[in-house]
């Protein structure tokens, strides 16, 4: 207990899940983008992904600190299963990049928000544990999840991957409700 805050695990677990659904894009959008014909997209995806990271959050913070962690959490676990599905089944650049855009949103909300709330939870001596199992669960899920998502394409082709990242990012709002 004195290396792993066990009183944040539940939204910690909410940020590997999240980490598991932004590793397949982490891995895979190159290799994707090309083998659907999108490759130019791609080059651009995470240009559109950082703008969108960085235009939401400084408005995520202010949202959190007027109304507090459901206005940012529920949209943005509801942005991270729209953002695969749309990956999933993208057949333009223009979808490709909105897919970017609700990512970048919806991981900047997951990470500040859930990192927000676990600090909320715990005394100030305590605050550097909970930010390193934080990101100590989420940088779990961004090195599993390529392994565990990765299995499908194999299975039921390369569209497969987004559709099961979108199950896991279903899985994080259940988790969270």
């Amino acid at each position: 207990s004195h290396f792993i805050s066990i009183q944040t695990l539940p939204i910690r677990f909410i940020g590997f899940l999240s980490g598991i659904c932004f590793s397949s894009v982490l891995s895979y959008i190159g290799i994707y983008a090309k083998m659907i014909g999108l490759a130019d997209a791609a080059g651009i995806y995470f240009i559109v992904y950082g703008i969108a990271s960085f235009i939401s959050r400084p408005i995520i913070g202010k949202l959190f600190d007027r109304c507090g962690s459901n206005i940012i959490m529920y949209p943005a676990l509801i942005l991270i299963i729209i953002s695969m599905f749309l990956t999933g089944i993208a057949h333009t650049e223009s979808v490709l990049l909105l897919s970017a855009f609700l990512i970048g949103t919806a991981n900047a909300g997951i990470t500040a928000g859930g990192h927000t709330i676990a600090i909320n939870k715990v005394s100030p001596n305590e605050i550097g544990t909970s930010t390193a199992t934080f990101y100590a669960l989420l940088e779990l899920g961004y090195g599993i999840g390529p392994i565990i998502l990765g299995n499908t394409v194999f299975m039921y082709g390369i569209r497969s991957l987004y559709f099961s990242a979108m199950v896991v990012g279903v899985i994080g709002m259940i988790s969270y409700s």
